[in-house]
């Protein structure tokens, strides 16, 4: 138990903000943080062991515990390790199943996880049929690569690049998950086909998102842009009699969805959409005034079958 300040086996780890730093040893180890100032806990994944005691510092300052070299850590790894805010994948190939505790301990009210710029793998739904999944938030940086993620039960955040997103496997579980895409240029259908159960959408910046039917049936709800420039097709949502909600930012909005016309074929009906904040199904179109709703949009499970609209929007059924 201790403060060390600069570690000569390790100089990368001396200038990164952190004041007090522990290495982890092979022998049972016992750490406790100090809640003046931010600690930094490293292991290489196979010395950190279910009799380790990592206690983190309490107050704003943030703890992390940083994983070195690629291995399997298991939630049994964080029997008594708490108050820690952020774990850190520092290299590739890290399969990462977070604890219930290591959540719901952790002094910001979830955990952050910062993925490699490499495959990182991040769990929230325990290996051992014994153990109760996650019910807090887990908020996972993805950073780079083919990342894979599972949610817990509560209310995820995933935020990845553009570019990883067709290579990477995610799924939201229960609860009400966000995925933050960052990146301009074209998200396609194809490249969210391993994306699942994710309630929202973030766009950022110069981004075009086509929403397909399996999307939509695994719970997307709402899409919330940002001040660039965002484009939010649901052409391909042709069945379900549910709304996907469009909250655009500042930028220059437009988004479409498809409709059925009189004669009997599907056409895209379209809004040039600053003042469109929603996108609808195929059985229901909704819009609401940018204006009114500004405030973020959270969808309830029990209540996105109905069709019903706050006094603001205007309902339209196609005929």
């Amino acid at each position: 138990m201790g403060k060390i300040s600069c570690v000569w086996r390790a100089p990368s780890f001396c200038n990164r903000g952190y004041h007090g730093i522990l290495f982890g040893t092979s022998r049972q180890d016992t750490f406790l943080g100090l809640s003046t100032e931010d600690n930094l806990f490293s292991f290489r994944p196979g010395v950190l062991q279910a009799f380790d005691s990592i206690v983190g510092g309490t107050g704003s300052f943030l703890d992390t515990i940083a994983f070195t070299s690629s291995a399997r850590v298991q939630a049994g790894k964080f029997d008594v390790v708490s108050n820690i805010e952020v774990v850190r994948l520092d290299v590739p190939g890290i399969e990462l199943t977070v604890s219930r505790q290591l959540v719901e301990t952790s002094q910001t009210g979830f955990l952050t996880v910062e993925g490699s710029s490499g495959s990182d793998f991040v769990s929230g739904q325990p290996t051992n049929v014994n153990r109760a999944p996650v019910t807090g938030s887990i908020h996972f940086n993805g950073n780079g690569g083919a990342d894979t993620f599972n949610g817990g039960e509560g209310d995820d955040i995933v935020t990845l690049n553009r570019a990883d997103l067709g290579a990477s496997t995610l799924n939201g579980y229960l609860g009400f998950d966000t995925l933050d895409i960052r990146g301009d240029g074209l998200i396609s259908a194809a490249s969210l086909a391993n994306v699942s159960s994710f309630e929202t959408f973030r766009l950022n910046g110069a981004q075009e998102l086509f929403i397909s039917q399996a999307l939509f049936d695994t719970g997307l709800g709402s899409v919330v842009g940002d001040a660039g420039n965002q484009v939010v097709r649901a052409d391909a949502v042709t069945t379900g009699g549910h709304n996907i909600y469009f909250n655009p930012g500042d930028g220059s909005d437009f988004s479409s969805a498809a409709r059925k016309s009189a004669s009997g074929p599907r056409r895209p009906a379209r809004s040039t959409a600053r003042t469109s904040s929603t996108v609808g199904s195929a059985a229901t179109a909704t819009s609401c005034r940018s204006s009114v709703t500004t405030r973020a949009f959270r969808p309830r499970r029990s209540a996105r079958s109905s069709t019903s609209t706050a006094s603001s929007c205007s309902a339209t059924t196609p005929a």
